[in-house]
């Protein structure tokens, strides 16, 4: 799609048919793309992947670390920049974020399906970012790299990755979980974290899928 309020939308629009496993909505522009708790992705066209992937039977907390490596593998294969993922839904370069992935889950028929959307940064300047009121700072692979990699074997690398994870998912989610691990920017150190208006601050020893971080708390 040359533009669309959400790939995200468009992609649950097709959730109700029997074979809209593996679907992939791909937009040069979102004009209300969403993040995690209300936020926005902004971009201007041209400059992101932004996709969604339409995935049936599989499990969203697990589909939630496969995504990530998918992201950090493509990363690497395309651009030979090593990057970090930080729970639930960022990846990091250089200490600043790369790509944020959202992932919806709803049961339609009684089948589990999951939209996996993913937006990453690949042309933006380091003058974009600058004009747009951020919470933590941001990159793209352009800035990183000095050049404009190219975003169509990013996308291939992406969907090949993202394939493999899901089915390692699927036979052998230690392997998933422990390379998600290796990884994960967290693990080890320590954190800041709310949950339900609560704040808490203790270190990060490690994660189950479903639950999320495990923090060994200050007190």
């Amino acid at each position: 799609l040359k533009s669309t309020d959400s790939t995200n939308d468009i992609a649950w629009s097709h959730a109700a048919k029997t074979d809209s496993h593996g679907l992939s909505v791909i937009a040069e522009h979102q004009r209300v793309g969403r993040g995690r708790r209300g936020r926005t992705w902004q971009s201007l066209p041209g400059q992101s992947i932004l996709c969604s992937i339409l995935v049936a039977d599989a499990c969203p907390s697990l589909l939630s670390l496969a995504a990530p490596l998918a992201v950090v593998d493509a990363v690497f294969e395309c651009c030979r920049l090593h990057t970090l993922i930080k729970w639930p839904n960022d990846i990091l370069l250089d200490n600043k974020k790369l790509a944020g992935i959202l992932i919806e889950s709803r049961t339609l028929s009684g089948r589990v399906i999951s939209v996996v959307g993913i937006g990453l940064n690949v042309c933006q300047t380091q003058s974009f970012f600058a004009g747009l009121a951020l919470e933590a700072p941001a990159t793209s692979l352009a800035i990183q790299l000095g050049r404009k990699p190219s975003r169509n074997k990013l996308l291939r690398s992406l969907f090949a990755h993202f394939e493999s994870w899901i089915d390692i998912a699927s036979q052998n989610p230690d392997k998933l979980i422990n390379a998600w691990k290796r990884h994960n920017r967290q693990i080890g150190s320590r954190i800041e974290l709310e949950s339900d208006g609560k704040h808490y601050s203790g270190t990060c020893v490690g994660i189950a899928p479903a639950e999320g971080l495990i923090v060994h708390l200050d007190h």
